[in-house]
């Protein structure tokens, strides 16, 4: 697997983590705090892949997208989100094809 692609995955975890604090709702740091343990979690290619999917399975545009984040439109932050749920993805999909 390249690090390329895990790399660019964790790299918009952070971003949205980021975004979320800017909200100041309690329930976005809720959610920025269950991306930091997913984080912490990708140790090893079946953990990896394990946190990709949850971080896939919970933070895409339906279930995310109505959240207010300042400095962005609606439209940015869907598509932060749409960004995300590409490269968890991505990510997934290589570590998948990747021999134990």
């Amino acid at each position: 697997m390249t690090q390329t692609t895990l790399e660019a995955a964790k790299e918009q975890v952070r971003r949205i983590i980021g975004l979320l604090g800017r909200s100041g709702e309690a329930a976005d740091g809720a959610c920025a705090a269950r991306l930091e343990d997913e984080l912490s979690s990708m140790d090893g290619r079946f953990g990896t892949k394990e946190a990709l999917f949850r971080i896939g399975e919970s933070c895409h545009p339906k279930a995310l997208g109505d959240r207010f984040i300042p400095g962005l439109s609606d439209g940015e932050w869907r598509r932060e989100l749409e960004v995300l749920e590409g490269r968890c993805a991505a990510a997934f999909d290589e570590l998948e094809r990747a021999r134990p």
